[in-house]
């Protein structure tokens, strides 16, 4: 740390956010949820980034001041998200035939197996859909 009392400077803090947006694949910190979140461009992170930046101005952060910043931010990681707001409902395809007859055909189309319930998504303005645990999946 370049301040003799432990402070983190400015400087070594646009060093570190450096070092998480270009973190290589085989690091540790790659897997790191900021550093996800950067690479992702996910609409919160850069708010979480900024707040981390300010914190540094002046005379630097303390180690309380950065683990009381962290503490917030992991104990909410959805923050990483902001922007990605919607309302949903599952339906249940079975209780009506012509929901029914579209599953079915979905079903055909996409050769899915087993039994798949919808799940309808409306964004509100400036919403929108990022991928996450569903990412993975084959389709």
């Amino acid at each position: 740390l370049e301040h003799p009392d432990t402070r983190l400077s400015k400087t070594e803090a646009l060093r570190l956010v450096e070092f998480l947006r270009t973190a290589p694949s085989e690091s540790q910190v790659y897997k790191f949820f900021i550093a996800q979140a950067l690479r992702e461009k996910m609409p919160g992170v850069e708010a979480i980034i900024s707040d981390f930046l300010e914190l540094t101005s002046g005379e630097g952060a303390s180690e309380a001041q950065m683990v009381k910043w962290y503490t917030q931010i992991s104990r909410n990681e959805t923050q990483l998200f902001l922007g990605r707001h919607s309302a949903n409902t599952w339906l249940d395809h079975h209780s009506d035939a012509r929901l029914d007859a579209v599953m079915a055909r979905v079903r055909y189309l996409v050769q899915l197996d087993g039994d798949w319930s919808w799940q309808i998504v409306q964004y509100p303005p400036g919403g929108f859909y990022v991928p996450h645990t569903d990412a993975e999946q084959r389709w």
